[in-house]
């Protein structure tokens, strides 16, 4: 009876999702979650240097304590609907930390997970299985590791908690010649995952939010993907990840992550360099020009 109660209240709980126009962000490995989390166990690690804690899922509640950067919290719910703050639109999450403070945090100063995150210690140990035989890891710096290879050159692996996710930029060699290839894994619950790769010569900049991957690719090729879905990978031009692309701009405007989530153009003017041409903010894995 309870297991059919259950059921029942997660389809209540999709269709709700549904009529919203999203589903729960969350840093997941496959099944989408409740915005009741106290069963699923979601976890929230924090990524800002003094975080407040309000008393309700609104800008305008009054605070009720601060979190550090790098606490674990537990969260137990999530709020309906996105809040607009700034340059930013993100969920509010209800937490409880290790401390038993209890509250609502803004989600981008969350990364959000589904089970209780690693350290960074375990996550490069999962990491590890993935190496090929005869290669080995060994750290170099905080969050920074190096891989020798005996198959490819020396290649370097950076690990952030606060992002949730594995950056890897090797030269891989092939048959008559040899290519740069980025890598993004994200962390997730039984292995860090591979979700994005672009070969070729390539500065690559990326950014994981709760509910959108992105990327920069030289500067100005920018493509954002839609986390709640996965697809099948296609290598296509070189540049693919496991999750669909839901916008992105391909031009001769320069691209920059600012604060984390605000995307900036520039153009170059002469005698001024590069100057701000737009400025957008990421909502709902979109592109939203700000006036």
């Amino acid at each position: 009876m309870k297991i059919l109660e259950l059921r029942l209240g997660l389809i209540f709980l999709l269709v709700v999702v549904l009529n919203c126009g999203g589903t729960a962000p969350i840093q997941k490995d496959s099944s989408p979650s409740p915005s009741n989390a106290s069963e699923t166990g979601m976890y929230g690690y924090v990524r800002g240097s003094s975080v407040n804690v309000r008393s309700n899922g609104k800008l305008a509640s009054d605070k009720v304590g601060m979190l550090k950067k790098g606490e674990v919290v537990k969260i137990e719910s999530v709020s309906p609907a996105k809040e607009d703050i700034q340059n930013d639109s993100e969920y509010w999450y209800q937490i409880k930390s290790k401390s038993g403070l209890v509250g609502w945090v803004y989600g981008k100063f969350l990364m959000v997970y589904d089970h209780a995150p690693l350290s960074e210690k375990e996550y490069i140990a999962l990491f590890a299985k993935k190496l090929y035989p005869g290669e080995s890891i060994k750290k170099v710096a905080a969050g920074e590791y190096e891989v020798k290879s005996p198959y490819n050159f020396s290649f370097n692996v950076k690990i952030s908690l606060e992002n949730g996710m594995i950056e890897v930029h090797r030269n891989a060699k092939e048959e008559f010649h040899a290519e740069d290839v980025t890598e993004v894994y994200l962390l997730l619950k039984e292995s860090p995952k591979h979700v994005f790769s672009v070969r070729g010569y390539s500065q690559v900049y990326v950014i994981n939010t709760n509910d959108c991957f992105s990327s920069i690719v030289n500067g100005s090729r920018l493509e954002l993907f839609d986390k709640t879905v996965e697809k099948n990978t296609s290598k296509g031009d070189g540049i693919h990840s496991i999750y669909p692309k839901t916008d992105g701009r391909d031009d001769d405007k320069s691209y920059e992550f600012v604060d984390g989530f605000l995307i900036q153009s520039s153009r170059f003017e002469d005698g001024k360099g590069m100057r701000p041409a737009q400025k957008f903010k990421i909502k709902n894995c979109k592109l939203v020009e700000l006036k």
